[in-house]
């Protein structure tokens, strides 16, 4: 999940630098999107309705090609 969301905006996504339950509002792949870690390697995405589409399918084409341990 980090390495995807990594492809989108420049957030250390390291559990010491983006802890459990931290949240920020970043541009992830041009959109405003509001984003929490919920576990290890587990991330809540929150955007408005509209464009909750084309971000699953950006998440998608951005795992095109990433190994899956990353």
């Amino acid at each position: 999940a980090a390495a995807r969301i990594a492809r989108g905006c420049g957030l250390d996504l390291s559990p010491t630098a983006f802890p459990l339950d931290a949240c920020t509002r970043r541009r992830l792949a041009q959109l405003a999107v509001l984003v929490r870690r919920t576990g290890i390697d587990g991330y809540e995405l929150t955007v408005e309705a509209p464009a909750a589409r084309w971000l699953y399918d950006w998440l998608v084409d951005a795992a095109a090609g990433l190994d899956h341990r990353e």
